[in-house]
């Protein structure tokens, strides 16, 4: 606790993330309330550092589980987050058919969570969205690109 400006008791946290000091506005709060220029920067930041970290011990696990017999089952989540980490390789976004998503075992239904205010519809797995672009004689078109909350 220390004293403001004004002389009043404040009380000043640690930042996980940036390892900052800041002063707290209500007792749960634990990250910085805004960070060059945007709101809980940091927030989305070690939150996305948190789901990198599980999704790269989630495919360590399903390489070691494919050179095993003993072979451990993913969630349906997972296996669709592995499908669009393969299919987005090391771009930012890429299109795809429902075919290719169904011929990978894609499950649709399976997600994060979905986004209502955004142009089309999408839905986010992990560090991924899933966007619907196209609807072509019962052929769908997807757009999948990165989470990104910056």
């Amino acid at each position: 606790m220390k004293h403001n400006s004004e002389n009043k008791l404040v009380r000043l946290k640690t930042c996980p993330y940036c390892k900052c000091e800041f002063v707290v506005i209500h007792e749960l709060q634990i990250y910085c309330p805004e960070k060059y220029g945007k709101q809980n920067y940091c927030k989305y930041k070690q939150k996305q550092l948190i789901e990198e970290n599980r999704l790269a011990q989630v495919a360590s696990l399903y390489s070691i589980s494919q050179s095993t017999d003993h072979r451990k089952q993913l969630s349906t989540l997972e296996h669709n987050i592995l499908v669009l980490d393969k299919l987005l390789g090391y771009q930012n976004e890429n299109t795809v058919s429902s075919l290719k998503l169904d011929e990978l075992k894609f499950d649709i239904r399976t997600f994060s969570y979905r986004i209502t205010d955004a142009e089309y519809p999408t839905i986010v797995l992990g560090p991924f969205k899933l966007s619907l672009l196209l609807i072509n004689n019962l052929i769908f078109t997807f757009k999948i690109s990165k989470n990104d909350f910056t």
